[in-house]
């Protein structure tokens, strides 16, 4: 089963947010931040904020992608007096797909990122777009590898639905899916996906045939994270899996 709701706006935001700390900070902090619906914080005299924005911004949708990836690496910089990470920007570009930004608008979004506040654009350290980003981003589809990359997940989280007895319908699989590929230390990061390797299919079909956990183990859809070994349970149990989607940048 693949869901067609991995691509939600929300969902895909928490993702983005929690894996920018990766491409930003050299890794760390895994606190979830409120995603792209939150705050759009103060366009005026806010702490931390940049001016200039609301202006023009011309360029192709790629383009304008590209420089909001660019827009939200410099901002990191300079809210948190850090030196940007030289893969801030590319792995930015992976996650919002920007090579595939066709027929998006990003002006208004590109306006707010600029003079939102520091602390409404990065909570507790992640990533909290401001909501004109929502519809841009949400236009752009995901890659073949991304969509390969949470149709191994969900094979795997129905796998632990069937284990504990439960139906493996959308409601059940979502938050499974959900927590796994937002999960910095221990998912399974869809979109930082490039390709599928020549043991995806392999992969596919190992896992409903994975044994499940031993009695009293936690076989991990519960908790709604997957790749953790919890139970003996993991996708590491299917040797195919291992290689079965590249990742990057």
């Amino acid at each position: 089963m693949t869901l067609d709701n991995h691509a939600d706006v929300t969902v895909r935001a928490i993702a983005i947010g929690l894996l920018f700390t990766v491409a930003a900070c050299g890794g760390g902090s895994s606190a979830k931040p409120g995603g792209s619906g939150g705050s759009n914080g103060s366009t005026g005299g806010a702490t931390g904020a940049v001016g200039g924005g609301g202006g023009s911004f011309s360029g192709t949708p790629v383009q304008q992608c590209n420089q909001l990836s660019k827009t939200i690496c410099t901002r990191n910089a300079q809210c948190t007096s850090m030196t940007a990470s030289t893969t801030c920007e590319p792995v930015l570009n992976l996650e919002f797909g920007c090579d595939r930004a066709t027929g998006t608008d990003f002006t208004s979004c590109l306006g707010d990122t600029q003079i939102v506040s520091c602390s409404s654009l990065f909570p507790s350290g992640g990533l909290a777009l401001p909501a004109a980003c929502n519809d841009p981003l949400i236009a752009i589809p995901l890659s073949d590898a991304q969509n390969k990359c949470y149709a191994v997940v969900d094979q795997l989280c129905a796998r632990l639905l069937q284990c504990e007895g439960l139906p493996t319908t959308v409601a059940n699989i979502q938050p499974c899916e959900d927590s796994a590929t937002s999960d910095v230390q221990n998912g399974f990061p869809c979109l930082l996906a490039v390709s599928a390797g020549a043991s995806y299919s392999a992969c596919l079909a190992g896992l409903p045939m994975l044994a499940c956990p031993s009695s009293g183990a936690d076989g991990g859809a519960d908790a709604a994270v997957v790749p953790v070994a919890d139970g003996g349970m993991t996708m590491a149990s299917v040797p195919a899996c291992d290689t079965a989607i590249n990742f990057g940048p």
